[in-house]
């Protein structure tokens, strides 16, 4: 449950920072972090299930 929540708050966060700076390099850096994020979730997911 926790990768699943982990991702949806990434998505929550890359959300916040590309209405607040609209598509902006610092914009796509949060995304590029958000989806690592989501992918180690899942990776652990995968790994401990």
């Amino acid at each position: 449950m926790a990768p699943i929540l982990g991702g949806a708050a990434a998505g929550v966060m890359v959300a916040a920072v590309v209405l607040a700076l609209g598509v902006t390099p610092a914009a796509w850096f949060a995304i590029g972090l958000a989806v690592l994020a989501i992918g180690a979730g899942a990776a652990d997911y995968v790994r401990t299930h």
